[in-house]
Parts: C-alpha cells; structure tokens; sequence
C-alpha cells in the first residue's frame, strides 16, 4: 500500500461482511492489514468478523487510481492484493465497462473497436480487389491461357470448386520451377482470368503496402470466366481438361509451350542433381 497520501477506496464493491462496518473501521482494518502487519485471525477476532482468514482480503474495497478509462471517463479502481503476493498490485480497470490500459484488454469497448477497425481494412481489400462485372469469354483465352489455367485449377481448386486455393498452390506441383509458378499466377491475374478473393485472409496482405501487395500463396483466387450455359460443373471441367485437339491446331504454339515446359524441367532435375552433391546452382538466363 501506499504510504505517501491517502487511499480513495470504491465503496460500491465493499465486500458484503465488511459492508456491516462504518467506512472509518473499515479504514481502519486495511491499515492493520497492511501497515501494521497485524495477523488476519487477530482481526478478524478483534472486530468480530464472521469470516474465513483467507477471505479477508477479497473483502476490502478496491482503490481508486489516478488513471481514467477512455471509454467511459471513470477513475479506474485496482483490487487490493494480499501480503503474500509480493506487494505486486493487480492491473487497474474501469469500474463501468471493466476496461484496462492493456493491448491485451477484452472488454466489450475494446472488442467493439478491434471489430470496427478490422472490419475497415476488409473494406479496403474489397474496394481494391472488385469483383469485375465482365467476365472473361472462355473463347478469348490464348492457348497459353487455356494450359496454365488448367494447371492452376486442377492444383489448386476448393473442394466445392468456388475458389482456387493459394495454400493449394503452394502446396502442390503447379510447375517443375518456383519462378514459373510466380509467372503463371501473374500472367492470370494481369488479364483477371482469375482475381484475388477479396475476402482472403487479411494476414495474407502486406502491411507496409497494404492493400495492394499480398503473398500470392496466402490469398485465394476467383474464376472470372463467362459461363454461358449456367453450368458451371460442365466449365470447371472443361477448363480443367481443354481438348487436346485445340493444341494440334496451333502446332507453332504448342511447340513453344512444350519447348518452355521441357527446360523447365531440365533446370529441376539439375537443380535436384546438384543439391544430392551438395553444390548450389542458380541458372540465370541465357545472354542475348
């Protein structure tokens, strides 16, 4: 207890034998307890207490502290503490709402602006990340579109085929390379045949530039093809497993796919060669 001025105590959460009392026996007690170090069973003898020992403490009232409570302006109170806990007082908390001066408070005040303030930056993610109203027509994919979106969708697809997983991604074999994976997304995403979910998990976007850069594996990403026939069973499978004979009838294009595919996958096996002897190996590009 503090010696140096006198204590305001909260009267309204007296204790309900010591309510019995007038204020200035009950005063009178607390300096017995503390600054006397008089024992509890002499007090409670002394002032015929119908109490146990241990519960003599939880008894007094709280005092009053000099800190307010920014939601509902009220001198916040302190429970009093027992000799044994080492003079470490308990944290302070509003009378009112219960609030405390902690970033770890859970009062319903601090739960309400936590929820707001979260609430504004899933705000923000929508208005960054809309939805477009035009969806790509499946006729205008490139032949290239068509082979990386179905690699895309075939790794990384929700069980119920309404998003596409960047966990999944991640997690699976989209392409032989890490870099290439990063191309593919990038090249779905800047012709919005996919789109960020806007409601992805806020952790998956960066602070420093937040809303606007994310971690490609951490968002999930939306389908933005037309369905014309209103099936979408019967567009997720055709999406997912395009005719091959679309790929013989660009013979040019495909071959250049197949060509860029195969030294991906060389420089995996290299990769993989050369780490089993321990050798670090990153191929840059070929000088022109």
């Amino acid at each position: 207890m503090d010696n140096d001025k006198e204590l305001t105590f909260y009267w309204k959460r007296l204790g309900k034998q010591l309510s019995k009392l007038d204020k200035e026996t009950i005063k009178k007690i607390v300096t017995e307890y503390y600054e006397n170090k008089a024992k509890v069973k002499d007090i409670v003898a002394k002032y015929h207490l119908n109490i146990l020992n241990s519960k003599l403490v939880s008894e007094f009232p709280p005092i009053v502290t000099d800190e307010k409570c920014k939601y509902d302006d009220e001198l916040m109170i302190v429970d009093p503490h027992s000799r044994d806990s080492l003079g470490l007082n308990r944290e302070p908390y509003c009378p009112v709402c219960g609030h405390k001066n902690s970033p770890y408070c859970r009062c319903k005040n601090c739960l309400e602006e936590e929820r707001k303030y979260f609430q504004g930056l899933r705000n923000k993610i929508r208005k960054t990340y809309l939805i477009p109203k035009e969806k790509i027509s499946v006729e205008d994919l490139t032949l290239r579109d068509r082979l990386l979106l179905a690699a895309v969708l075939r790794t990384g697809l929700n069980e119920d085929t309404t998003k596409i997983l960047g966990s999944k991604l991640e997690e699976g074999k989209l392409s032989p390379l890490a870099d290439m994976n990063k191309d593919i997304l990038a090249s779905l995403v800047s012709k919005k045949i996919i789109v960020v979910d806007p409601e992805s998990s806020l952790d998956a976007f960066v602070d420093e530039d937040f809303p606007e850069t994310y971690y490609i594996y951490e968002v999930n990403y939306l389908l933005n093809i037309e369905d014309k026939d209103d099936n979408h069973n019967q567009l997720i499978e055709t999406l997912e497993y395009p005719e091959s004979k679309e790929f013989f009838l660009e013979p040019k294009v495909s071959l250049g796919l197949w060509r860029e595919l195969a030294l991906a996958e060389c420089k995996e096996y290299l990769n993989y060669r050369m780490n089993a002897v321990g050798f670090k190996f990153n191929p840059g590009k070929k000088p022109i």
